[in-house]
């Protein structure tokens, strides 16, 4: 079993596509576990014989805590392009969070903040390394910008835990900013 291709296949249908795998979502984005596995192996053959075993193996090889399993139902935790109603309930979070991303894009943040672009949030991290991280998805050199949340947040800004390393947010301004010289 390739993990990283059915991890990534996960996340299609639970974050950007459900409909294409025949899924329905709840408001909070959950969906059976059985379904999930048949819609998957409908849409791409070699993940025919994909199991519960195998959703819990892509859990346990992942740095970063993308699904949840409750009850015999999986939801992405975050990362959603779909419309998801209930993100949770907002959190305090804490006083500084951190966004990698591409030095392409600097300029547009400086005007503009940090928007969700095509997702319905803010993605945001805990550490400098897991922005890192995210950032060289996007650039080889990417740009890490200092998130001054505990403020935004007090200037009623919603925030969202969605695990230990990964925040989701409305857009920032620009003013909660830090950007690198």
């Amino acid at each position: 079993m390739d993990y990283v291709r059915f991890s990534k296949a996960i996340s299609h249908a639970l974050r950007h596509d459900p409909e294409r795998y025949g899924l329905t979502l709840d408001p909070s984005g959950w969906v059976d576990v059985d379904a999930l596995l048949a819609g998957i192996a409908r849409k791409q053959q070699r993940f025919s014989h994909a199991s519960l075993t195998d959703i819990s193996e892509v859990l346990r090889q992942s740095d970063k805590v993308r699904f949840e399993i409750a009850g015999g139902r999986i939801r992405a935790r975050y990362g959603h392009s779909t419309e998801i109603e209930d993100p949770g309930s907002p959190a305090r979070p804490p006083a500084l969070l951190f966004h990698g991303t591409a030095a392409s894009i600097v300029r547009m943040i400086r005007k503009e903040g940090l928007k969700p672009m095509g997702r319905n949030h803010v993605h945001l991290s805990a550490d400098r390394e897991t922005a890192t991280k995210v950032g060289l998805r996007k650039d080889r050199n990417p740009v890490l910008l200092r998130v001054r949340s505990g403020e935004a947040f007090a200037a009623g800004v919603k925030f969202y835990a969605s695990n230990d390393t990964v925040w989701m947010s409305e857009a920032i301004a620009p003013r909660f900013i830090d950007f690198p010289d």
